[in-house]
Parts: C-alpha cells; structure tokens; sequence
C-alpha cells in the first residue's frame, strides 16, 4: 500500500490523474522488488489537457468513485497547453481530481484485509452494500460484522491493530465527499505505515494524529491550521509549546 501511494503521490505531484487504478493495473517488478502501477490509457494531464473532456470518462465500475467525474462537468474543456498549464493548479485545488484515485486505491487495501472481497461477484456485492449505507464504512462494518465470517472478522481484527490506525486510515481513503478523503501525500505520512506503529509515534506524531481524528480533513490543511493557531498563541499561555516544538511540527507539515 505504501508504495502504490508513493507511486500515485508522483503522479499527483505533476498533474495527473490516473482514473483506472485497480489489482489488474499493478505488476510486481522483480529487479527492483517493488509494485508499478501500469496503464496510463486512461489517465488525464490535467497540466495541458490530455486526455480531459469535461463531460466523458473512463472507469471500471468496480473500482470507480462515488463522482465518476474527476473534475465537475461544469469545468471547461481543456485549452490550449499554455493557458492549461496556467489554470492547472486552480482546478486541481477546486476538484481535487486525485481523490478519485485515492478512493480505488482505498478498495484494493480493503481487498488486502479482506480476502473474500478479491473476487468480481463480492466486491460488486460490497460496493452495493456500502451504498445503501452512505458510503460510510463505520455503517458498513455495523451492519456485517455481528454476522460476519470468519475472514471478514479477521480483517478488521487486523485493522484494529495499533489502535484501529489502519481503519482509520481505509476509512480516511474510502468516504463519499472526495475533499474529505486524504491526498496520496497526507496517507503516507499517516502513522499506519511507521514501523512500529503507535508505540513508535512521537509527542508530535500523536498531536498529529489527534488534529486530524478531530478535523477529519486533510492532514495539510489541519497542520496549517494548528500551527498559526500556534503561532498566535505564543509560547507564553499555559500549555503552549517550545520554539523547537513549533519548528518541528512546522517541518512535519512540510513533510
């Protein structure tokens, strides 16, 4: 999971949204020992309009987000590259086209922890399911748990671990709004993936962790948030924190 969202983050970072992120776009390279994500037919460069038409997309159903649409259908067609690459990081911060890729990629780590969803005829049930609950997963998981197999009830056995930080963090990927789900950066930096889990985290970590269980935002805008909250506050009120305290959760930020 780690290195799909590093991969997906990379894509991000230069504009492109992949739309076709699923088990069958991954292949395991042997010389490096790590997971690609292939196929790019389907994706859009959103910094000079390849591949966008505002109105017409393409999508395995499976794995598709609730919004079908990367980019609002009221969005114009791309122009010319020049004037795209100008307007690219307007729209990409109003649409936030790359959590629709977070969404798919957030059905392959449920895939992960829960076995008998790999095949078609379960996942298809799934995603019905998880529509007549709201796309919420809390609901999902209420309604098939106390009913449960046994492999589903290791998957969330597993996810549980650590404090539930990997439910935490399917959940932050899998949810109907895409600005509520986590960017490819905000996911890698989120606790699940140190070594040791909780028990390894940092006072700054756990503040980290704890600003983003409160907002349920990404976890940029909740760090930027708290830090000129911070800021203002000084470190002359009770509680407030050391110059080097604020530096680092600064770099945290950046990070």
């Amino acid at each position: 999971m780690k290195q799909l969202l590093f991969a997906l983050d990379g894509l991000h970072s230069t504009g492109i949204v992949h739309r076709d992120i699923k088990p069958q776009n991954v292949i395991f390279s042997e010389g490096t020992r790590t997971f690609k994500i292939i196929d790019l037919g389907a994706a859009a460069d959103l910094r000079v309009g390849i591949n966008y038409i505002p109105k017409e997309f393409l999508l395995d159903p499976r794995y598709a987000a609730p919004e079908q649409y990367i980019m609002s259908t009221q969005t114009p067609s791309a122009p010319s590259p020049p004037v795209a690459t100008a307007l690219s990081p307007v729209l990409w911060q109003l649409n936030l086209p790359d959590r629709f890729d977070i969404y798919s990629t957030g059905l392959i780590f449920l895939q992960m922890a829960f076995p008998s969803l790999r095949s078609d005829s379960n996942l298809i049930q799934f995603n019905r399911q998880l529509k007549r609950c709201g796309y919420d997963l809390n609901a999902w998981r209420n309604s098939v748990e106390p009913r449960a197999a046994p492999d589903i009830k290791r998957g969330f056995e597993l996810l549980d671990l650590d404090g539930g930080i990997g439910w935490e963090l399917l959940t932050s990927m899998v949810r109907y709004k895409a600005r509520q789900r986590l960017s490819a950066k905000a996911a890698l930096a989120y606790p699940y993936f140190d070594r040791e889990g909780l028990l390894a985290l940092s006072f700054m970590q756990n503040l980290r962790l704890q600003i983003f269980r409160a907002t349920q935002q990404d976890y940029g805008e909740a760090a930027k948030w708290i830090t000129q909250l911070m800021a203002r506050s000084g470190t002359k009120k009770d509680g407030g924190f050391t110059e080097a305290e604020l530096q680092e959760l600064r770099v945290c930020m950046i990070i």
